[in-house]
């Protein structure tokens, strides 16, 4: 069975939250108007940075039960190691 692409689209869309949507359509747009038009260099610094807050944030998420299960030090100890 073949679904039309605009069909995808739609379903995509639809999922999103209004709040969630307009809130990329301004970021993106706010970055083009800011920086330009993307470069592979600009692209590769953005996923870079967009990379190391989804580490911290992970990390960060993880860090309450660790200190629970082995402690406070070597819980932190072991999130500034890795």
């Amino acid at each position: 069975m073949h679904i039309p692409k605009i069909l995808c689209f739609i379903i995509f869309f639809l999922k999103i939250p209004p709040s969630d949507l307009s809130n990329q359509i301004i970021t993106g747009g706010l970055l083009v108007i800011f920086f330009g038009a993307p470069s592979a260099n600009k692209l590769g610094i953005m996923l870079s940075a967009s990379c190391g807050v989804m580490l911290y944030i992970s990390f960060m998420d993880l860090l309450p039960e660790a200190q629970e299960e082995i402690g406070y030090m070597m819980a932190n100890l072991w999130v500034h190691i890795n």
